[in-house]
């Protein structure tokens, strides 16, 4: 059986690196046609590639890794804008029309190269004449895909916008999870490509978590849209602050606030003293900072500490972040109450000079969140972290 099995896996990677040196000599081909790069969308096989699913997904798997695959991929991309200037959506081309549409968005979606394919997307959009459907899935929809990891200035901001509040678009088709990818991936112009643009992104979280505000299950979702961004734009470094700023500028909720991956760090603002931004709870035990600052719902306290931070403040900050992060409750209360007992840990094993200031500082955070106004009961649920981007 298992000499059977390597067998298998010995043929499958000959038919691989065949189907790839098919790919690489076609588009290293000056005479290449139109006509081919059809029959390879439609699925006849021209280009010598297995059809065992749709055919622009067997195109990009082939592309061969290393430093040519760029290359590669930029001239596909490069023969895809070509087709798309041939207005498929406005002249039946392809057999059926529809299948030919729907793989030739999907392989402008999975290539991502706004270089060549901004603008010819840009155009289909704009001639308003999309439509049908392919395999149940709205040929708009498509374009929806295809537009969104294509972008090259924030043309489309409207559309996401639109998206993202269930409102009517122009064309395209979404819900508010693709108006949320679509400012993700918005760029705000052509010369800050690659960067994150920080208020449609600021926007684009606050306008997710409204619809989340009664869902059971709203603090692993939004923190499933957190990791998402950082994801997007993962050589950022400064994630923990901008995420703190963009939830103060946009008046997140509380309790989105407090799904931030982190709530308690450090930065070098001053000169002669160091910015500690935390979580409200923890901020009694700072009692040495000056220029108290809240943001956020007043969820996060930003403090000017001249002192060294004490080591057991950062051990503390530490163990509430791991319990707060990894909370997955809907309540506010329940959280806060769940931190208060761990609080309550920490205060038994301190040494007696400690225990008595722990517990006073503990107190006060548990007879706050008894004060804290009720919170309404969670609806039922809307959606499951499951069905984030089912198309990614």
């Amino acid at each position: 059986m298992v000499n059977k099995e390597l067998e298998v896996m010995e043929a499958e990677e000959e038919v691989q690196l065949w189907e790839e040196k098919q790919l690489t000599a076609w588009l290293q081909r000056d005479d290449w046609t139109v006509e081919e790069l059809i029959g390879a969308l439609e699925g006849h096989g021209i280009l010598g590639i297995a059809q065992e699913e749709e055919p622009y997904t067997s195109l990009l798997n082939v592309l061969p890794d290393g430093g040519e695959r760029f290359t590669l991929e930029s001239e596909l991309a490069r023969r895809a804008s070509f087709l798309l200037n041939q207005q498929p959506d406005t002249q039946s081309i392809g057999d059926p029309p529809e299948r030919l549409l729907y793989n030739l968005l999907m392989l402008c979606a999975g290539l991502a190269h706004p270089d060549e394919l901004a603008e010819p997307l840009l155009a289909l959009w704009s001639r308003r004449t999309l439509h049908g459907e392919w395999e149940g899935l709205d040929l708009r929809y498509t374009l929806s895909v295809a537009l969104t990891s294509n972008q090259i200035d924030s043309r489309l901001a409207d559309e996401w916008r639109a998206m993202l509040h269930g409102r009517p678009t122009q064309l395209l088709e979404g819900n508010d999870l693709d108006g949320f990818e679509g400012l993700l991936w918005m760029p705000e112009s052509p010369a800050r490509r690659g960067e994150p643009s920080m208020k449609a992104i600021g926007e684009a979280l606050h306008g997710m978590a409204a619809p989340l505000e009664d869902n059971p299950e709203r603090r692993p979702q939004f923190r499933a849209l957190i990791q998402r961004v950082k994801e997007t734009f993962p050589d950022r470094a400064t994630w923990d602050f901008d995420f703190v700023t963009l939830a103060d500028k946009h008046h997140f909720p509380g309790w989105a606030v407090e799904c931030l991956p982190r709530l308690f760090f450090v930065r070098d603002l001053e000169a002669d003293a160091q910015t500690v931004f935390l979580w409200q709870p923890l901020a009694e035990y700072l009692k040495e900072a000056s220029r108290v600052k809240y943001l956020a719902k007043d969820r996060v306290v930003q403090c000017s500490v001249s002192e060294k931070i004490p080591a057991w403040l950062y051990a503390m900050a530490e163990k509430v972040e791991e319990r707060r992060i990894t909370f997955p409750l809907y309540s506010e209360r329940a959280l806060r109450g769940a931190v208060s007992d761990l609080l309550a840990e920490i205060e038994d094993r301190a040494h007696a000079p400690e225990r008595e200031k722990f517990r006073s500082i503990r107190q006060r955070v548990f007879y706050d969140n008894i004060r804290s106004r009720p919170e309404s009961k969670p609806q039922p649920r809307l959606k499951a972290s499951s069905d984030f981007w089912p198309h990614r």
